[in-house]
């Protein structure tokens, strides 16, 4: 849903809110177009992060994804990297094949946006790319 401020068209506010996160753009006749290569799927699993700020200290955190494609992810977090810094990701997924086991998801990655809490809500986001990822059985 998007929010309307005082003053500003709901095609207005629609331009503005996709053209900012690069999602889709709005056609002449007021259509979304999606602008994304990838497909995408709502999933959510747990996810540990770790970055080094500019002076070298590590960071970590922890969060869940919200949707998952072949060359990024979006997370989740209460505590989210800035932009443009190299994290490592781990998304644990429960295995299909055993019942106590675990798929890993891990790799290196680049956070391409992150995005601030919505109001009454605890969690913002950030969105990471990369060129692979690592799967491992556990």
């Amino acid at each position: 849903m998007v929010s309307l401020s005082k003053g500003i068209s709901s095609r207005e506010s629609l331009e503005r809110n996709y053209s900012n996160n690069g999602e889709g753009r709005l056609t002449a006749r007021g259509e979304i177009v999606e602008r994304r290569s990838q497909i995408r799927f709502n999933l959510r699993a747990p996810v540990h992060f770790s970055w080094r700020d500019r002076d070298g200290a590590l960071h970590h955190g922890e969060g869940f994804t919200r949707d998952i494609c072949s060359r990024g992810v979006y997370v989740c977090a209460e505590w989210r990297p800035p932009a443009d810094v190299d994290i490592h990701v781990d998304i644990s997924l429960p295995s299909l094949r055993d019942a106590n086991g675990t798929v890993l998801i891990s790799g290196k990655a680049k956070i391409v946006r992150v995005e601030a809490p919505v109001p009454d809500e605890n969690f913002g986001g950030f969105v990471v790319e990369s060129r692979s990822f690592l799967l491992e059985m556990k």
